[in-house]
Formats: C-alpha cells, structure tokens, sequence
C-alpha cells in the first residue's frame, strides 16, 4: 500500500471513529483505494462522501470487517461510489436496510456459487439476485470464460475462478473467488487411475496417475486437470492425484473429470500395536517416556507415540501426555495408548505403606513461618521427601496457613495441620494463644492537628511479647473527635473519646482527651471605637498547659446590634453611634465584648 493510500486509510479510521461526514474532496472522475489496517466498529452512521462520479474502493484484504454496532449505525454513501473489496460489512439487526451497504455486502457474501455450463454452452448463466445487478469483474482464463460470460469450449476441461461484481443503489461490492469447471467440447469414453485401492503409512504420499480415453479411443493425461476430493482430509489430503496420508483411518478418494468419476478407497490402519514397556511403577515426581509402535501388515512398524491418543484412569495418580508418563501422587491406575482403531493398556502401581511428618506439634507466634517436611514411607521401609506434592490443608486459615509445607502462623489460635499423600494421613497440632494485649499509653492528650503513635504489644504465656500494632484493628469511638490508623492517633477537634485495640479476640482501651478548658480574646471585655473605625478582635482557646491556639477564623462571631457595629472574622466595623456586644462562640463556649460606637 502506497503511503498516501495509507495515510488516507488511517485519517478515515480516525474521523470514523469520531463518528463523523467524511467528504473525501477528491477531484472528479477520481478512484482511490482505502486498505482496511483492522477491523471498523461504527456506534453512529458514517457517510462515505466520494463526491459526483468519483469511486472509493474499501478493501479489507480478506480478513478485516466493518461493523454496524446497532441498526442506526450504518455505513453509507451520499454521492459518488463506494465499491467494496475483499471486506463484509455486518450489520447488527436481524435484516440489514434496504439500499444499504450492509445489505449489498451481504447479496455479495451469499453468492458463494454459479451453475456450472453444459457442455457446449456458449454463454455463462450469471447469478440473479433481485434489485442487483450481477457482472464478472475477472476471470482467472478470459480465452475460457471472458468477462462478458462469453464461453470458448476448452480441447479439455478446465477450471476457471471468477469474482463477480455486485452494483446496487449503495455502490459495488465484490464477491470471493468462485470455481466454475468447463467441459470440453467432446464427452470421454471413459477414466480409470493408476490405483484402485492404496494402503501407505501416515506421513507418505502417493501420486496417482489418471488417464482419459477420449471419443475416437485417443489417451489423455487428466491427473492435473480432474477435480481431486477427499472424504476425510484429516486422514488423506489429495492435491493433483498426490494422496498424502496424515493420519491412520480409512477413506475414499475421488478424481472427477468431464462426466466420469474414480474412485480409490484409502487405508492407513496398522494391524496391530505394541508398547515399549507393559507395567510402569515410579515414585510421584518421577516421569519416564513410554513408546508406542503401529505394526503393518508387512511386519513393519512405525513409531507413533506422538500420534496416539494417551489417558490415564486417574490423573491424581498418574498423568500422561505424548507418551510421558509422570507418576503424581501414590495408587494404582492404568495408561491406556489408542491409534488407528487399536488400544493396549499398561499398568501403573507404586502405593506407600505410611506417611511420616518432621514435626508432630507445632508453636510460632504470629507472622513466624517454618518449613514442615513429610516423607512416604514404601514397603521396602525407604522413604522418599513428598512436601511438595502432598495436598496441606489447615483448620482454620484466619490462624494458620500451609502451603508446600511451609507453616505461616497468621494470627492466635488453636489448629490443626493435615498432609495427605497417596491416601495416606497425618495431623500436625498447632498453637500460638496469647495471654493478653496492652499499650504503651493508656491515655492520650494532643492538641487537634497533632498525631500520637500507639504501640500494642500481644503478651505471650513465656512473658515474651510481640508488637501487633500493624496487625491490630483499631476503632476510635467518636471519629469526629479522634481517628485512628495502625495505632496513629490523630486529634480532629476538641473533646473526648476511647480508641480501641483489638487483636486476637482481645481488646484494649485508651482514654482520648483533647479538650481546651477556656475561650478567650486579645482584648477587654468592653471597646470603645470611633464611627466609620474598623478593630481587629482576634480569638484563642486555651488548653489545661496553658497553651493557647489562635481559632479568630474558625469562631462564629456575632453583632447583637449590626445598625451600630458589625463583625465578620472577628473585624468589627463601627457603623454609627451607639451600643452592641459581639458574642464570639467556639467549642461549646462563647465570650463576649460590648462594643461603644462614638
């Protein structure tokens, strides 16, 4: 594809996608060509404006589509004509529109075949598809068939392919290639091949000769120009008289030329098949190829272990896959190998007597893992490490987990740990119960704005402990008041609350206090100021440490007379003569000055 084509085809995909008119501006009497890159969804109607006697071809290569997401998402044409090759476009309603795009591709894709021409006929007899017109728009033989549907009898048959164009009021669109075999002039007497019945290994091939005997008794060689068929082409393919076998079967082959058919019956079963080994017996983990011979009627044999259908009675003891047999866990089972109409099965058996594991009990505290082994112990008293491919279950997972043997303690508690191998048991107890929790702070006193880290710790019966502050789940009581994230305690606001630790069904509680205990102002309790003056009243609370935070912008203020004095943050405006009181309230507590206008 040229680069301007492509440049086009990707600026088309991108207006379309933006659900746009496309008016492609082209000069008059213009052709061009937009090669599809991917596949067109349409949520919204797309006008193809080719503009007056100009063409635009869509060409999807054969394997990129273009999809009218609903049934108001059409691809249209509003002037000029739009021709589509090698694409369908898919409508989403049962019935594409009348006129449409959508409805002409599909008038294209449903003509998949045309009558085939008597002997003789000297005209092709086009498909007819009502409210379309049908033309051929090439022909793989134009001195057979020529693009006008003009027929020249052939000396011999021949096979000619034609695309055909159909023009409806949307545009064109173009249909796939069609096979149209054309008979010679005179009849044959008759067709005979080289083989009547063929028997051959999968994986070799035989070329069958095929020979006419023409009206005044003449021989022709048609093997290149018959039409070969398989029934069965996962078993024999035929291309030109050359039969390849793929796999064991049987089937029929048919060379068909002018008005005789040939037929060959086709046959790639073995008489028999064998095993390299006919008992298996391997400890789980292990994994050894077994394979599998096709015996023939002349006594030969070929390997088919790749070709043979594998399956083990039961996968949890033993699987199989292209001959490999790969022992899982501990039983008895049987491998069963099937090619060409014939089975053998092969024992499998390696069974153990016990399981042992490295540990009877278990101890650790939260977050603490260790590995636990376990060994299958065999008849012959040997034994054989099997943690990996025993199935490990705990009781209660919110306590314990396993996995490959590999014990996590998750939280405290009381368990029980199970392994099962090859039938076989065994428990493993485990406990890791703490006595109590506590903390490092058993009351907390901060200011809003400040944090304070909490540390708990779970108390074990040793007297040893272990800090639980990340695994805890901490609530605070009154979250206007105080919040609480992994033990960080942030004050909101002024008051009190109880933030709560619980871990291991055990609780621990924490006094909150971030109370201040008065309001007070940066001034007397009375002002006198002048008329049209302003005054900055500022506003604090102060805390049991007599530590004092300025809330001048966080208070509500008040003017019990805004005609004499208003307030707003605290700055007071002296309006006209007279007297008010500004209240300032904060926390539950208010203050107040008396204002004098003069």
């Amino acid at each position: 594809m040229n680069e301007m084509s492509r440049i086009e085809s990707i600026l088309l995909s991108i207006l379309m996608a933006m659900f746009l008119f496309i008016n492609v501006g082209y000069a008059s009497g213009t052709e061009k060509t937009l090669i599809l890159e991917e596949d067109w969804h349409l949520s919204s109607s797309l006008d193809i404006n080719a503009g007056e006697d100009n063409t635009i071809i869509i060409d999807g290569q054969g394997k990129y589509k273009i999809y009218e997401m609903s049934t108001s998402a059409k691809l249209i044409n509003s002037t000029g004509t739009v021709r589509l090759e090698n694409v369908e476009v898919i409508n989403a309603g049962t019935n594409p529109t009348v006129g449409s795009l959508a409805e002409l591709s599909k008038t294209a894709s449903s003509i998949k075949s045309v009558t085939a021409p008597e002997r003789g006929a000297t005209t092709l007899k086009m498909p007819t598809v009502s409210g379309f017109t049908v033309s051929i728009k090439s022909s793989s033989n134009e001195a057979v068939i020529a693009t006008d549907g003009t027929i020249t009898t052939p000396t011999e048959q021949k096979i000619v392919k034609l695309v055909f164009t159909v023009s409806g009021t949307a545009g064109k669109a173009d249909t796939n290639s069609i096979s149209v075999t054309v008979l010679p002039k005179d009849k044959i007497k008759s067709l005979s091949a080289n083989y009547k019945s063929l028997a051959i290994k999968p994986g070799d091939d035989v070329q069958v000769t095929l020979t006419a005997v023409n009206s005044d008794n003449t021989t022709t060689d048609v093997t290149a120009l018959a039409v070969w068929s398989s029934e069965d082409t996962s078993i024999a393919t035929v291309d030109a008289g050359l039969i390849t076998s793929l796999a064991a079967g049987k089937t029929k082959i048919t060379a068909q030329y002018d008005n005789k058919k040939v037929s060959i019956s086709f046959n790639s079963l073995p008489s028999s098949i064998s095993a390299s080994v006919s008992t298996i017996s391997y400890k789980p983990g292990e994994g050894h190829q077994v394979y599998l011979y096709a015996i023939y009627p002349d006594k030969s044999q070929v390997d088919v272990t790749g070709l043979a259908t594998w399956t083990s009675s039961n996968e949890d003891i033993a699987t199989v896959g292209g001959g490999i047999v790969y022992a899982v866990s501990n039983g008895k089972a049987s491998i069963t190998a099937a090619y060409g109409g014939k089975k053998i099965k092969i024992s499998f058996d390696n069974s153990i007597k016990s399981l042992r594991a490295s540990v009877s009990k278990i101890s650790y505290k939260p977050g603490e893992g260790h590995q636990v082994y376990l060994y299958a112990i065999y008849p012959d008293n040997s034994q054989v490490d099997v943690t990996e491919l025993a199935t490990w279950t705990s009781s209660n997972t919110d306590i314990v987990t396993i996995g490959g043997g590999i014990v996590y303690a998750v939280s405290n508690g009381k368990a029980s740990i199970t392994a099962v191998y090859g039938g076989k048991k065994v428990k493993i107890s485990f406990d890791s119960s703490i006595s109590s929790l506590s903390a490092n702070a058993s009351t907390i006193n901060i200011k809003p704005g400040e944090d304070y880290q909490v540390h708990l710790y779970a108390n074990y019966a040793d007297d040893s402990q272990v800090e639980v502050t990340e695994d805890a789940q901490w609530v605070s009581k009154k979250t206007d008041i105080a919040t609480v994230n992994r033990g960080v305690v942030t004050a909101v606001a002024n008051g009190k609350t109880t933030i709560t630790a619980t871990y291991a069904k055990k609780k621990v509680n924490i006094a909150f206090d971030s109370s201040f205990k008065s309001l007070v102002s940066d001034t007397n309790s009375s002002i006198s100021i002048s008329q049209g003056e302003n005054r900055q009243l500022r506003a604090f609370i102060k805390y049991p440490d007599d530590s004092e935070v300025e809330v001048t912008n966080l208070a509500v203020w008040t003017s019990s007379k805004s005609t004499a004095a208003t307030v707003v943050n605290g700055l007071v405006t002296a309006v006209k003569a007279g007297k008010a009181v500004i209240s300032i309230k904060y926390g539950g507590k208010t203050i107040k000055i008396n204002v004098t206008v003069m």
